[in-house]
This record gives structure tokens, sequence and C-alpha cells, in this order.
């Protein structure tokens, strides 16, 4: 079971506890994907209140490659961005651009259509623009940054 408190911080259930940084990293969701049946499917393991909490980063990258590979496969950066993170929440031509950007390619280009490194830079850089943010880890009585 995950335990979360104040906002600010997430017990995993084998011992470690994340403290500060971004919420993204605290989760191991460094894409941000919303708690609920898709993020179940694929390996959450608890919710912050809304976003889903993940056993480890691999697991979290995994959800979300699998979410952007299938969901929005044969949408366009852009119209992806747009149903992803909510214009009412985010800068969705600027987040559509600056993804776009670092794959090389323009935000109408499908995601279905970019090459394997296009797509890799693609969500490296949405990681990025999600705010993967370290902070502090302790484990078992010991704190590591």
């Amino acid at each position: 079971m995950v335990s979360t408190s104040r906002g600010k911080e997430v017990s995993y259930p084998d011992g470690e506890t994340r403290i500060g940084g971004s919420r993204s990293w605290r989760n191991n969701n460094p894409g941000n994907l919303e708690y609920g049946k898709f993020a179940k499917q694929h390996g959450a393991i608890g919710t912050d209140g809304r976003f889903a909490v993940f056993p480890d980063k691999a697991t979290g990258d995994a959800a979300r490659v699998a979410l952007l590979r299938g969901k929005y496969g044969d949408h366009s950066i852009a119209s992806m961005v747009a149903a992803y993170a909510p214009p009412h929440e985010n800068d969705t031509g600027r987040y559509a651009t600056v993804i776009a950007t670092a794959a090389g390619v323009a935000p109408s280009a499908r995601i279905s259509e970019l090459s394997d490194q296009q797509f890799s830079s693609m969500v490296d850089k949405m990681a990025q623009h999600e705010g993967w943010k370290a902070g502090l880890t302790e484990r078992r009585g010991a704190t590591t940054a």
C-alpha cells in the first residue's frame, strides 16, 4: 500500500519514502498520468489523490508509452497534447511545440509516424516539461539525495 501525506511525501511498500521534489518524481510517474483504470492496468499501486503512483520509474515510463502509442497513436502531437494536458491547465500550444521540436518534427506530425528515436526524444522532453525533479529519498532511517 502506498501512503501519501501533506502532498509532498510518498511512502512505498518497500520502505522507501520520497520527500519534496516534483510530484512526477515522488510518484514515479514521469507523465503525470491520472489514476484510474488505465493506470491500474499498467501497474499503478496507488494515488496521491489525483495522479497515479507507480512502484518505480520504469513502470511509470512504460504506462506513459502505452498511453501515447495506444490511445494517442493516431493523433497529431498537437491534438494529443490538447487532450493529455488540457488547455485550462496548460499552455498546450507551447507544450506541443516544445516536444515536437525535441523530436525534430512539426506539432502536426502524427505520433504513429514518428521513428523510435523521434518518439523517444518526444517522451524525454515530455518528462522534462512535466517537471521531473528529484527530492530526498529516505529508506529505513537513511536519507539520500
